[in-house]
Order: C-alpha cells, then structure tokens, then sequence
C-alpha cells in the first residue's frame, strides 16, 4: 500500500505544509516506515466512507467558507504510534498484525532520532443555515 501515491495525488486535501525536514534523513525514515507498512499493514476491511466536504449546498447551507491553519507538531515514537492508532483504517488493523505494525513504526522512528515532524493543515469548513 503505497500511501504518498494518495498524499501525492490530491495534494490540496492533505498537507501543503510538508517539506521542512532535512529531505534525506526523512526519505530514509520514510521508506523505513513504508517497509513496515508492506510488511504488517493488512486491514480485513477496506475503508469505504468518504465525505463531500463541499455539498454543504445540498442540505440548505450557504456562504461556505474555507479556513486553514497550519501547525507544526514533533511526537515521539509512542505519541506518533498513539495519534495513528486514531485513523480509521489503523483501527481496525486486526492482531497480530496491529502489534507488529506500530511495533515497526516504532522502531523506525527510534532509529532514526526518536522523533517525527508532522506539518500538518487543520482545515474548518463553514457554512451558514439561512433563516
């Protein structure tokens, strides 16, 4: 499962904010990750629930209004583990699969430094109920 394809292909839904790390050092570290993902990363489900965050129209809203804020967060092995433990399709991730996956991602991240940077974009879509 190769996951930058996704990132790279619909960049303006993801992060634009990426690319303030030394580009060598998380190249490696990537691909590290990315092993372990191959490797241990076997969902039973596939994860089928997308949301139209622009169809606001469709339900009566109107004046939509996009806003994105940009934060630079550094976890640890364990709180990056702990923060990916959160996204649907690592929920599910059935045993023993789920133990030796963040395991790996773990390791991955302690070997190289132990810790990671995540540029992340929090987008708020808005939208108002017309009287």
């Amino acid at each position: 499962m190769e996951l930058r394809l996704i990132f790279d292909t619909i960049p303006e839904e993801f992060d634009s904010f990426r690319g303030r790390y030394c580009p060598e050092l998380f190249e490696k570290l990537w691909e590290r990750i990315q092993e372990v993902y191959d490797k241990e990363f076997h969902p039973t489900e596939e994860y089928t629930q997308h949301i139209d965050y622009h169809a606001a129209d469709k339900y009566g809203y109107a004046d939509f209004q996009t806003y994105i804020f940009k934060k630079e967060r550094v976890y640890t092995a364990d709180e990056f583990c702990a923060f990916t433990a959160t996204h649907c399709t690592h929920l599910a991730l059935p045993e023993p699969y789920r133990t030796r996956f963040f395991d790996g991602v773990r390791k991955a991240i302690n070997d190289f430094g132990g810790k990671i940077t995540s540029y992340d974009s929090h987008v708020l879509y808005a939208a108002k109920k017309p009287e």
